[in-house]
This record gives C-alpha cells, sequence and structure tokens, in this order.
C-alpha cells in the first residue's frame, strides 16, 4: 500500500522510490529483530523441543527470507537504481522477486497470526 500511494501523491518518482526502498529496509530489519527474538523465546522456554515444532521452522524460514531481502536484495536495488535506466530491467527483476519473497513471507505468517487471533486460517 505504501509505495503505490508515494509513486501516485509525489511528484518525483526518485524522491518515491528513495522513501519506499527506505521503508522496505526498515521492514526487513523489523522482520530479522522479530524473528530473532522469537526464535530467542521460544529455545529460552522450550530449550531444545523448540526445534521440534512447525511454528519455530516457519519463523526460521521467514528469518531467512528476511535476511535474503536485507543483505542481498536490496543492496544489489541500490546499486542498479545508482547507475541509471540503462539496467531497469534488471532492478524489475529484482524487484519481482523481493515481491514474491515478502508475498511468502505473509503467506508463512497466515497461520500464526490466525492462531495467534484465535481464528481460522482461510
Amino acid at each position: 500500500m505504501v509505495a503505490p500511494t508515494l509513486f501516485a501523491r509525489l511528484d518525483d518518482r526518485h524522491l518515491a522510490g528513495e522513501i519506499a526502498g527506505w521503508l522496505f529496509e526498515r521492514v526487513a530489519q523489523l522482520g530479522l529483530a522479530c524473528g530473532l527474538i522469537l526464535i530467542g523465546l521460544a529455545l529460552a522456554m522450550e530449550g531444545r523441543r523448540a526445534v521440534r515444532a512447525r511454528a519455530f521452522w516457519v519463523v526460521v524460514a521467514m528469518l531467512i527470507l528476511a535476511l535474503i531481502q536485507w543483505q542481498w536484495l536490496q543492496p544489489w536495488m541500490r546499486e542498479i537504481k545508482a547507475a541509471g535506466e540503462v539496467t531497469a530491467s534488471a532492478f524489475g527483476r529484482l524487484h519481482a522477486i523481493s515481491s514474491v519473497l515478502y508475498l511468502i513471507q505473509s503467506i508463512l505468517a497466515l497461520p500464526m497470526l490466525t492462531a495467534a487471533t484465535g481464528r481460522r486460517a482461510c
């Protein structure tokens, strides 16, 4: 919602892209922090039993996806943007990969979110 709104409301597309990129980087960092906290809490509360739980491995997978976005995709996208219009198709491919990773993280989180709220997933 945020990125399309930025591009629709701001006249400067470069500025909209910079703000969106900054926000996505913060989201990745927040995801990493939350993932590490959840894993740490699970291990502290359950010990080695935690690693047998499906939710533990879902959080690990989400953490890995967030790490890929933060440490690989986002820096690469910044480099491509700095290079200029010539590499726009490469940027588009990385943007698509990033979008798919966000979608996968959302799908992985849905059962945990619905379990936490006491509702069944779709």
